[in-house]
Order: structure tokens, then C-alpha cells, then sequence
């Protein structure tokens, strides 16, 4: 299907100060309340920052209704006048329908069957291409990913590295179908620019399929769900004008969530000699829902956080170009991808938290607000050697994002039984 990143858009579902990996990284602050009734109207919702901060004020006003926990640090803060507000953790990025290597495969099972295994006319001899047969195939696929995250007002800047293994089987019923299922485990580590960091786990299962109603055209279909743990570490500090004026330090997250995506692939290969090119035409659709949970620490900053969920829903138009090369040990397979994105659902969000500490203390800030155009570009190779063993490898990135940029990259083996 094509490396995919939401971002903001990736992928990918802006949520602040929580963080998942494209197959991939998203980070979201889902914030928790104490009181509806303390929540200022939608309208009136801020940057996490200035949120926090009329958050603060109100709690140390003597005429609020919000009551501090006694033994906390907000006890000796209060009564120092306005505060300035300074904190970590507010970033995002999304998550694929697909993880990448099971992209890889369903695009490979087309071009099989729609070459009837010869693989272009550039293909090589018989016993390196084998005669397409009813028959049951397996894969395994490392990956890496890089993902950097722009500064702005509403979302912090941050960078990660992260590693992806996806290994899955896939059967051939027919010249025209192909079927299979595969396990994912991605790990993501991170680093905030204004301090903090996180790492984020996440474990999926996904099926697909792989249509061919008629020669050169093809239908690919995906679904799957991920389980995504979250450990987040942000920096917290507000400052008023007293001796006791202060508060900061390290603040920690460990939270849980799911991920629901289905995708859908459509296109027609031409070919033209020992090179095919084709559009394609996608649809990808990823919901995910974040725990509740409360932070942990000694700064008085701490916040209770709601479960939530947030929906991404992108387009994809592009084109593939291959070309089979036939040589003495296998049929080489370059390729080259372009798509333009389109995101139609992933809007700028109010979130909602409260201070751990104190009642009555509840806020509203928003999300940054995504980029709903931008490009996916991918170059690849794979090669059939005998016996149809065929080792293949990716590179992906996003371009003309301006939250996101990212550099996925995918190495695999898949094997005939």
C-alpha cells in the first residue's frame, strides 16, 4: 500500500503530550477534570501553557472555589500573585493503517499475479521464476523510523528513533486472491526539545488481502488493531513573585491505549517493456482511544488525565513506477513512489486536565492544528532469486508537512513453503 505517515495529517492524530510510533508515534496530553463546571466554554480553550497558567491563578485566588490537598507543594506556592507557566510534553505525530512491511507484501503479491509470475518481460528463466501455484508464503521484516516534530505554541518540539519487526504468512487461494495475517511490534524513544522524553511500545495484529479482478487492476485491503503503552517524562515549572514563588521538576506518565485502522488500495498497472506504471488511489482509517491516568510526582504539577480518542482519515492519489531487471542470479525489482495526502478528519481538539492536587482546578487546551496536504515519497527495491526466495527493502519519507518530517526504513525476506 505505500509507507503512510498521519501526521497531523503520518500517523497522523495531533494529541499533546502523548507519543506513539508511524507504524509509528503519536502523542497525546488527554487531560482529566475534576469539575465540569470549572471548565471554561470551549471557545475560551488556550495554548497548554496559558490554560495552565489562568489554571494556577484561580487555584491560589482566596475567593475560588478550588480546594488545595494539604501536604502539597501548591499550599507554600499560593498567595505569590500571577504565575508564569512553563512546561513539557505537548507533542504529535500518527500512526499507519499498515505497518510497512505488509505493505511491501500486498504491493510484491500484485505484481506477481498481475505479471502471471513472470514478472515483467525482463524476467528471468524458469528456474528462477517458478510457475504460480496455490501455496502458502511467510515473511519477516525489521524497520526503522525517524520522526522529527517542528516547536510550535501549541505542541512542543521533539525527535525520536524507533525500531518496527513485522513477520506474517499469507496463502494463495487463487491467481486472483491472496490472503494473510501478520504480527507487529514497534518501539519508540524520544526526546523533547525543552526537556523530557518518552518510549512507547506498541503490539498489533493485522489481516489483509489482495484482489485481481482482471489483468493489471487490483484491490488491497488491510485491518488491524494495536495495543500502544506510553511512557512519558515532561519538565514542569510556574514561577510567581514570592519567596516561595516556585514550583518545577520531572513529571512522569505511564498510560495505555488501542488503535482500530483499516485501509483500502486501488489501481492499474500499464506496462511498458520491462517497466510498469500506474496510478493509485487510497483510503486509510485510523481511530484510537487513549486510558485515563494520573501523573506522578512531587511538584504540585502533576494532572489527571481523561481517556479520550481521535480519528484520522486521509486520502492518498498517486503513481508507481517499476522496472524488472533479468539477471544471471534473479529478477531485480526497483521502484519509485509518489502520493499527495490529503487528511480529512483530524481536526485541532480541545483537551481537557486538572491539577492532581487541588478540586475545582479543571482546563481546557487545544491541539496544534494539523497540515491536511502534503507528499509521501518512496523508493524500493526486491529481488526473485531460485526456489522464489525474495529479499526486498524500502525508504520512505513525508514531504511539504510543516508540523512533521519522517524517514522510515524497511528490509525483509519473504519465502515460499
Amino acid at each position: 500500500m505505500g509507507d503512510k505517515t498521519f501526521c497531523s495529517s503520518g500517523d497522523q492524530l495531533e494529541l499533546p503530550s502523548r507519543c506513539f510510533f508511524v507504524p509509528a508515534a503519536t502523542s497525546a496530553a488527554l487531560l482529566v477534570f475534576a469539575s465540569l463546571s470549572a471548565f471554561p466554554d470551549p471557545a475560551a480553550a488556550q495554548t497548554f501553557n496559558d490554560a495552565l497558567q489562568d489554571t494556577m491563578n484561580n487555584v491560589c485566588d482566596a475567593d475560588s472555589d478550588s480546594v488545595i490537598d494539604a501536604g502539597s507543594p501548591l499550599v507554600a506556592y499560593c498567595g505569590s500573585g500571577t504565575t508564569t507557566v512553563d512546561a513539557t510534553g505537548n507533542s504529535g505525530v500518527g500512526s499507519t493503517a499498515a505497518p510497512v512491511a505488509v505493505q511491501e507484501r500486498m504491493r510484491r503479491l500484485t505484481e506477481e499475479t498481475d505479471k502471471g509470475g513472470d514478472l515483467g518481460s525482463g524476467g528471468a528463466s524458469a528456474d528462477v521464476v517458478s510457475e504460480i501455484a496455490p501455496g502458502l508464503s511467510i515473511f519477516i521484516s525489521p524497520g526503522y523510523q525517524r520522526v522529527s516534530h517542528r516547536n510550535n505554541r501549541f505542541e512542543d518540539g521533539y525527535s525520536s528513533n524507533g525500531a518496527i519487526v513485522t513477520a506474517g504468512a499469507d496463502y494463495r487461494f487463487t491467481d486472483f486472491l491472496i490472503a494473510g495475517a501478520a504480527l507487529n511490534y514497534t518501539y519508540d524513544d524520544g526526546d523533547f526539545d525543552d526537556g523530557g522524553g518518552f518510549d512507547n511500545h506498541g503490539y498489533g495484529a493485522f489481516l489483509y488481502a489482495s484482489l485481481v479482478p482482471f489483468e493489471g487492476a487490483f484491490a488491497q485491503i488491510v485491518g488491524g488493531y494495536r495495543r500502544r503503552n506510553y511512557d512519558e517524562r515532561r519538565d514542569g515549572s510556574v514561577t510567581g513573585v514570592g519567596p516561595a514563588a516556585s514550583l518545577s521538576g520531572r513529571i512522569k506518565g505511564d498510560y495505555s491505549g488501542n488503535e482500530w485502522s483499516t485501509g483500502l488500495l486501488t489501481g492499474y498497472d500499464y506496462p511498458i517493456e520491462n517497466f510498469t506504471v500506474g496510478p493509485r488511489a487510497g483510503l486509510d482509517v485510523v481511530y484510537n482511544t487513549f486510558d485515563d491516568y494520573s501523573e506522578t510526582g512531587n511538584t504540585g504539577l502533576e494532572l489527571d488525565y481523561n481517556s479520550d480518542e481521535a480519528t484520522s482519515i486521509q486520502s492518498s492519489l498517486g503513481v508507481v513506477a517499476t522496472m524488472a531487471i533479468s539477471t544471471n542470479f534473479g529478477v531485480v525489482l526497483p521502484q519509485v513512489e509518489a502520493a499527495w495526502i490529503h487528511e480529512f478528519d483530524n481536526d485541532q481538539r480541545n483537551l481537557q486536565a486538572s491539577l492532581r492536587d487541588a478540586t475545582n482546578s479543571g482546563f481546557k487546551f487545544e491541539t496544534e492544528e494539523p497540515d491536511r496536504n502534503f507528499a509521501r515519497l518512496g523508493v524500493g527495491v526486491s529481488t526473485v532469486l531460485p526456489n522464489r526466495i525474495q529479499p526486498f527493502a524500502s525508504v520512505s519519507t513525508i514531504a511539504g508537512n510543516s508540523k512533521f518530517w519522517t524517514l522510515t526504513g524497511t528490509i525483509g525476506l519473504r519465502m515460499d513453503l
